[in-house]
């Protein structure tokens, strides 16, 4: 993902953990999620947004999350 933009990156994480992109009104009228409100519900969320690398690497660590979990040590 290096080469991806800020913009890019916190798109795609959004979307990982389930923030919209956009959505429709009552009246029907679309608005769009803005990235200043993606970052700020990520960081609500604990995800780091202050660089692309850290971007970057949350995509990453959400992406393995599933396959680390059954790894984990159970007797802790």
């Amino acid at each position: 993902m290096p080469d991806e933009t800020e913009s890019t990156l916190l798109a795609t994480l959004a979307e990982r953990v389930g923030i919209a992109a956009d959505y429709h009104d009552i009246n029907g009228t679309r608005h769009v999620t803005t990235d200043h409100t993606k970052q700020v519900l990520l960081k609500i969320m604990g995800f780091p947004t202050d660089s692309s690398a850290a971007l970057a690497a949350a995509i990453r660590d959400w992406d393995e999350a599933s396959w680390r979990k059954p790894c984990q040590d159970k007797s802790s």
